[in-house]
């Protein structure tokens, strides 16, 4: 026998999939969702304002920013996630009516993160009551006294990420995906994105984190839209969870691997022929389908008596 590793042979119609492993929240309906996580614990720093009184009244008991930011779910927010191959050639249309605002309150950018088109309008505020200066160059570089109008400006040129910093207060600092199509997203607090409206195809996605580094993820986008969750790991680098409308999962390294593809499935049986044997405390199922082609090598995780399994499952291919 020889290991499969495409996701078309683990999609068996003659096993009948449940929702496992991802949230109602996160199944697309067109397009891409999906969450990201981080196992370890936010990274907290802590900003100080020592050069400039007023920014220090406005924290009376100290500033800290989280560079890495986890919930308690290890939802892991600010990443920055687009499509980075598959769209060469295609022209869309700039958003004309949705601006997108960045301010300057507290002696800080709001939001930190964030993404814009190439040529979309970028509206920078003041709320602070003291001179800022915005550094995005060489695109733009600006003051911006207090009480003053929006800064309105566009980027001409992609770039992922572009920095942006203040010259007059040296610890504000945030970053902007200028990109050349809508199909981008900011990771929300709990993790979670959405891109929406994304046709159908093969493309390559990014997820990138100021201090993580990036994780790509090569995957076809059916009609039907697709659920694409990132991992990252301590220390840098991760993993991509792919799921379809099934809602069925294949773990994929940002590193190449030798390793069969695995899912994890809750399916019902009966449907199949198999047998069983124990592999340490652990049994296992061998599935074969009815035509005979694939054979699933299962670790049973859990059976919940109603016919019902929780498996992890490799495919394999017959010979």
């Amino acid at each position: 026998m020889k290991r499969s590793n495409t996701l078309a042979d683990l999609m068996l119609k003659s096993i009948t999939l449940f929702t496992l492993a991802l949230p109602l929240s996160a199944r697309a309906d067109g397009g891409v969702s999906g969450k990201v996580t981080y196992p370890g614990h936010s990274s907290k720093e802590v900003v100080h304002m020592d050069a400039d009184q007023t920014c220090m009244s406005m924290h009376p008991g100290g500033f800290e920013y989280k560079s890495i930011a986890v919930n308690s779910n290890g939802g892991l927010a600010n990443v920055f996630i687009y499509v980075k191959k598959g769209l060469e050639g295609k022209k869309f249309p700039v958003p004309k009516e949705t601006k997108v605002v960045l301010d300057q309150k507290g002696c800080w950018y709001h939001p930190r993160v964030f993404g814009i088109m190439v040529g979309q309008t970028l509206n920078v505020q003041n709320s602070d009551p003291l001179l800022h200066n915005v550094n995005a160059e060489p695109e733009f570089n600006a003051p911006m006294p207090p009480g003053t109008p929006d800064l309105v400006r566009v980027f001409r040129e992609s770039r992922v990420m572009f920095p942006i910093h203040c010259n007059i207060h040296a610890w504000m600092h945030g970053f902007v995906g200028v990109v050349t199509n809508p199909y981008y997203a900011v990771s929300s607090e709990n993790g979670s994105y959405s891109i929406k409206d994304l046709p159908p195809g093969h493309y390559t996605f990014q997820a990138w984190q100021e201090k993580l580094g990036t994780i790509s993820k090569e995957v076809d986008v059916p009609a039907s839209g697709l659920v694409l969750n990132f991992r990252f790991d301590q220390g840098g680098g991760g993993k991509a969870e792919v799921g379809g409308a099934s809602s069925s999962v294949v773990e994929a390294s940002s590193r190449p691997s030798h390793h069969a593809h695995k899912a994890r499935k809750t399916v019902a049986m009966g449907e199949t022929h198999h047998a069983s044997h124990h592999h340490g405390n652990k049994k296992v199922l061998f599935l074969t389908t009815p035509d005979g082609n694939k054979t699933l090598k299962c670790k049973v995780l859990s059976n919940d008596g109603d016919g019902k399994v929780s498996l992890d499952c490799s495919v394999l291919e017959n010979q």
